[in-house]
This record gives structure tokens, sequence and C-alpha cells, in this order.
């Protein structure tokens, strides 16, 4: 690796005290053999640590310029200004250590942890403008606490990379903006981090990416916009949770791709994605999307396509998007309790024989094109308990699916049926489109109340004309349980 050139310091904060220092390197805790005037010696204990501060370092091009190596004793290092290295900070085999308040701006790397480098704090430096990487922690650098840094480019590839079996990091409150790649990037067998309150800005491609086995893994309350892909989860990342998350104006807020399993999507907020607020994509199955905001995204809101299977999406909020929720080639989803209003052409769309899935409570309202539309080959889908109103056109079905579930079907807006026996359900078959399909033999009725309903049924989004309806959906549900548990 080559130090960077053609260096423009007019913004590198310079440590005044001890300006145009050499390198440093301690190796093996023998920190008296190197009696410096800028290294304290302390006892190397957590109370009274050595220290190393106030200086500026200029490595020409080449070299490391703090190299601290096989050390298990307390150290901190300090307002320390290195640049123009290979390395601005290495530490190798090193536990202990505090890194606060260094600028390691212009070198290759600006900060290296490298092989069991545990329990070490890096805290409030600044690495900017690296050729490669802000801060890098590579092989089984495990329990370190990176806090409070800013890692910005441009130039820079990576702010904050983990490589190699990295466990139990935290990564927190950094600012990661402007790199040419990405923001955060766990890769290869990198588990149990927690990746939290992080602003991962207008880098060019992801503002968080894992690839390559990274499990169990929490990524909440960050906040990534303007990069191509807010976060990105590839090839056999399981067991994470993404939640609390902000995502807008990426091109793509959330993407799974490449078998991906048991990931949960929980409580996010993704906005103004040109093209899709969260998409599984290539055998990404078993994961569970609840709880999402996914509002005014240029494409789609949720997108399972090409065998993501077995997955669940509830209780999300999918509105002012090109389309609510797609399923491409994709089998067994459950889409539960959602509500997904005023799409510019679909609420719910199942293309690409989807079969076997069940969406039911769903509230599907004012979407322009159609409510939900199942295509062509797309069979064996249950749909039941829910709310079509107001949409351009409520449901069509090119396809064989069930539109109740034996007992009862959905509230539709235009149903034109009657119910004689007052029994909540209409006495004719709803006919889907197109004439002649499919239909929902046990239509949700309304038929007006004895008094016009007062305005909290009507902010709560209730259709039914009578408020016992609800009640009798609910118990015929809970029967049905019942019965199959006695069988």
């Amino acid at each position: 690796m080559e130090a960077p050139y053609n260096l423009n310091l007019k913004h590198l904060n310079m440590s005044d005290f001890w300006p145009n220092c050499s390198r440093i390197h301690i190796q093996n805790d023998n920190w008296s053999a190197t009696p410096l005037p800028w290294i304290q010696i302390g006892l190397g204990t957590k109370s009274n640590p050595h220290i190393i501060e106030n200086v500026t370092i200029n490595g020409l091009g080449t070299g490391i310029g703090i190299f601290i190596e096989d050390s298990s004793e307390y150290f901190i290092i300090q307002n320390c200004t290195i640049y123009n290295s290979v390395f601005g900070i290495e530490l190798y085999n090193t536990t202990n250590g505090i890194l606060t308040y260094n600028n390691c701006s212009h070198n290759t790397i600006g900060i290296w942890l490298y092989d069991n480098c545990k329990s070490n704090l890096i805290s409030n430096n600044i690495a900017n403008g690296n050729l490669d990487v802000g801060i890098m922690l590579e092989s089984y650098c495990d329990n370190n606490n990176l806090s409070g840094n800013t890692v910005n480019g441009p130039i820079q590839n990576k702010g904050i990379h983990l490589f190699n079996g990295c466990n139990n990091n935290i990564i927190s409150n950094n600012t990661a903006n402007d790199n040419d790649e990405y923001g955060i990037f766990l890769d290869n067998d990198c588990n149990e981090v927690t990746i939290f309150d992080n602003n991962l800005n207008k880098n060019v491609l992801y503002g968080i990416l894992l690839s390559l086995y990274c499990d169990y893994n929490t990524i909440q309350e960050n906040i990534a916009h303007h990069n191509s892909l807010g976060i990105y989860l590839s090839d056999m990342c399981n067991y994470n949770n993404i939640s609390g998350n902000i995502f807008d104006n990426n091109t793509n807020g959330i993407l799974l791709a490449y078998y991906c399993y048991n990931n949960t999507i929980r409580g996010n907020t993704i906005e103004n994605c040109s093209e899709r607020g969260i998409f599984l994509v290539i055998d990404c199955s078993l994961n569970t999307i609840s709880e999402n905001i996914i509002s005014d995204n240029g494409g789609f809101g949720i997108f399972l396509d090409n065998n993501c299977n077995n997955n669940t999406i509830s209780q999300n909020t999918a509105t002012k998007n090109s389309q609510g929720i797609v399923l491409s080639l994709s089998y067994y989803t459950i889409i539960l309790g959602n509500t997904i209003n005023n799409n510019s052409v679909t609420g719910i769309n199942l293309l690409s024989s989807s079969t076997g899935s069940t969406i039911s409570e769903n509230f599907i309202h004012y979407n322009t094109d159609c409510g939900l539309s199942i295509e062509v080959g797309c069979d064996d889908n249950l749909i039941y308990l829910n709310e079509f109103i107001k949409n351009g056109q409520n449901a069509r079905d090119y396809g064989m699916n069930l539109w109740d579930n034996g007992f009862i079907g959905n509230y539709w807006d235009n149903y034109t049926g009657v119910d004689a026996d007052d029994d909540g359900i209409g006495d004719v078959p709803y006919d889907v489109s197109p004439p002649g399909g499919s239909v929902d033999n046990y239509p949700i009725w309304d038929d007006g109340e004895e008094s016009p309903p007062d305005d909290t049924d009507q902010q709560k989004g209730i259709p039914f004309g009578n408020i016992y309806l609800l009640f009798l959906s609910l118990s015929i549900v809970s029967l049905i349980i019942l019965t199959r548990k006695k069988l």
C-alpha cells in the first residue's frame, strides 16, 4: 500500500506541542525503552496508564506513524496528528488501549487494529480523506468500542471496516459521510456487533454493508440518507436485527440479497427512495418485516423477488409509493395487518407464480389503479379479513385463489348484495374481477346503522356499519383456532 500524495493540509489540525516528531514504536510493553518527552511512562494499569499525547508525525509517504504491538498494559494515545503515512496508528495484538481525540487523516488507513486486538476504545478521532479506510479492524479483533469518530471522504473508500472474524464490537455515534464506497462495512464472519446511532450520508455505494456470514448483529437508530443503498445485507447474513433506523433519499432503503435468513426488519422509517423501500431478492427467506413506515418511494414500498419464501410482512405502513407490497416468484408469505394506502399504482401485487401466501387483516385504501392485483399463475393464496375502500379497482385475480377462509371473507366498499339474516355476512358472493373468476363467498356486510357513526369510529377506520361485526369476525377466528386445537 502507498501513502497519499498531493496532500492538502489546509483543514488538518496539527498537534502544536510536539511538532515534527519521528515515528513511535512500542513492542512487548517495553515502554521504558523509548525515553521520549512526549511519552509519559506510567505503571501500565487502568488507573495509571502510559500516555502518548500532543505529537504531530509526518510519515513522509511510508510506514506507520504510531505502532503498538504485542501489548497488554493500559495506555492512552490522545491529541496526536499523524498524516502522510501508510497507517496513521496501528495496534497489533494489543489490548487495553484508548485512542482518543487524534487526527489520522490523509494516510492510506487512518487507524488500524490488526490480529487479536481486544478491549480497546477508539473514540472522538478524526480519520478523513484516507486512501482506503478511516478506521479498520481486521482478524479477530473483539470487544472494541468505536464511538464518536468522524470518518469522512472524499477519496476515502470506506469509513469504518471490520474484516474477518471481528466480533462483539460496538460502533456508535460515528459520522461517516462522502466515502467513495461505504460508511460502515462488516465483512466475513463479523458477528454480534452493535451498530447504533451513526450518521451515514452521501456515501457513493452503501451507508451500511454486511457481507459473508455476518450474523446476530444489531443495527439500530442509525440515519442514512443520500446513499445508493441505506443498508445492504449480502451473502448469508442471518439473524440480524435492523430496527429504528431512518433511511431517506437513498436509491434503495434496505436490501437483503443472496441467502439471508431469519433477519428482523422492524420499526424503520424508509422514505423518498428513488427505487425501493425494502427489497429482498434471491433466496432470502424466513425474515420478518414489521412496523416499518415506508412512504413516498419512487418504486415499490416492499418488494420480495426470486425465491424469497416464508417471510412475514406485518403491521407496516406503505403509503404514497408506486406500489405498496409486491411479491414476485416468492412463496408462502404472510402479509398481515398492514396499512397500504394512496399508492400511485397498486396496493398489493402478486406476480410471477407467487403462490401459497396468506393476506389478511390489511387496510387497503385509495390506491390509484388497484388495491390487490394477482397475476396469472399466482395460485393457492388465501385472502380474508381485509378492508378494500376507494381503490381505483378494489381487486383483480387472474389466478386461482381463495378470497375467504370458509367462514369469513373481506370488506368491500362496493359490495351490492344484501344480508337478509343480519349475520354480518353478505348473502350473495362478491365477484372479484374479472367476471367469472374468483369470488368472495362470505363478504363482510355493512347495511348501515340505525344512528350515524361517531367521529371516533370513523377515525379508527372501521368500515362496518355495525360495530358488532368486528367482534363477530374475531369470534369466528377464535372458534376456528379452538376447533383445530381439539382436532
